[in-house]
């Protein structure tokens, strides 16, 4: 390829048209998707876990127990963001890089839970694990509303007989109308891959900022 061609490919491939409408056609924004999809389970499943369990080992320290519950705790969190990082590298081609100091596993319970305590990787890993709820709820509710309602929209010319679809106090009740509905679905669905695509990049500069 000559360099004429080169920078003409470039030209297109950088156009406002491409980044507007080239989204729709990158694999990679079905893969945003799939993530934002799985977030909410998995955050909820962190939540479910972490916080009964550190509640449980504060309520217990005054009996002892609660001190190796809590080493447990923060172990199980090691596992739960070693996972975040695999799907963040695999998913999501964020590369993620972490230099943890590791602990001797002779040292007495309370020597490697205050070592833990005092890292900083330590607090910043909880907090990414609990944003994963609140960040997963809102990911799951956007995937969930606007991807059925888009395709809702687009298949209407073909559907409208069959389904009866209410817009703005009114049913859709012929093919003029069903098309003006189609093309509202494209532009929502548009804006929807954007969308999706933006929170996955803020989610991927989170991750950046706690994980590494």
């Amino acid at each position: 390829m000559s360099l004429s061609e080169l920078r003409m490919t470039e030209t297109y491939e950088n156009s406002p048209i491409d980044r507007i409408f080239g989204v729709v056609l990158e694999k990679q924004t079905y893969k945003n998707m799939g993530y934002l999809l799985l977030s909410f389970p998995l955050g909820l499943f962190y939540f479910v876990i972490l916080v009964p369990g550190i509640s449980l080992s504060v309520s217990l320290m005054f009996i002892v127990a609660g001190f190796p519950l809590l080493l447990g705790v923060l172990l199980l969190s090691d596992q739960l963001l070693r996972f975040e990082r695999y799907l963040l590298r695999t998913v999501l081609n964020q590369p993620m890089f972490l230099e943890r100091r590791r602990f001797a596993h002779e040292q007495r319970i309370f020597a490697r839970l205050g070592e833990r305590l005092a890292q900083g990787y330590t607090w910043k890993g909880l907090l990414y694990l609990l944003l994963r709820f609140a960040m997963g709820l809102v990911s799951f509710t956007l995937v969930v509303v606007l991807t059925p309602l888009s395709v809702l929209l687009i298949s209407l010319p073909l559907t409208y007989k069959w389904i009866p679809v209410h817009l703005f106090d009114r049913t859709v009740t012929n093919f003029d109308e069903a098309l003006i509905c189609c093309s509202m679905g494209a532009i929502l669905a548009l804006v929807s891959t954007h969308l999706f695509n933006a929170w996955t990049a803020l989610w991927k500069r989170i991750a950046a900022v706690l994980l590494s």
